[in-house]
């Protein structure tokens, strides 16, 4: 029973990651995304046959970084998706940390690629309440940033309803007005 257990969350995980558009994702980064979300300890952060989760943690960190820096910088849709796929996965698995740098990274993504976040949001709408959360969680997130949310609300909400319809942009502005951690 349990294999057939195990083997379910594989494909699961193994659509999950399809279903998001990301076949240029290398295979290491998928394989480490997939391993997270399913709670098996890679294979490269066991020293001498013992798990090293310290290791494990500062490798999660270069790989948020390295798709940070990717989505900021080079704005494509791939990106963009990987990085949100990220920020869901913390926020399923409860990652403090990583949580934290997405409301504090995620904004400037937006504002620096409105279209191809939302359009993103649109392509994958199981990301838009963790997407959005980051966003409102900016304005306020340790003490910063409470005085731009207005002007934001003000620049993008008519985009974000017309991007994500049916629902999606009501949700999202729901959640940038006042963020509540998702609950799946």
């Amino acid at each position: 029973m349990r294999m057939i257990m195990y083997r379910a969350i594989i494909i699961f995980a193994l659509a999950f990651i399809t279903s998001c558009g990301l076949t240029e994702v290398k295979d290491n980064d998928s394989t480490e995304i997939i391993n997270m979300l399913i709670n098996i300890p890679s294979e490269k952060y066991v020293i001498n046959g013992t798990y090293n989760a310290l290791l494990a943690y500062k490798g999660w960190g270069e790989l948020y970084n390295k798709h940070m820096v990717a989505a900021r910088d080079q704005g494509n849709l791939n990106d963009v998706k990987i990085y949100l796929l990220l920020g869901f996965v913390a926020q399923l698995k409860a990652q403090v940390a990583t949580s934290e740098a997405f409301s504090s990274d995620f904004y400037d993504i937006f504002v620096r690629h409105p279209d191809v976040v939302l359009e993103a949001l649109k392509q994958n709408p199981y990301l838009v309440l963790s997407g959005c959360y980051y966003i409102g969680n900016y304005f306020g997130f340790e003490s910063k940033n409470a005085e731009k949310k207005a002007v934001f609300i003000e620049t993008y909400e008519e985009k974000i309803q017309n991007h994500l319809r049916v629902g999606g942009g009501d949700r999202c502005m729901a959640q940038i007005l006042m963020p509540k951690r998702p609950q799946y």
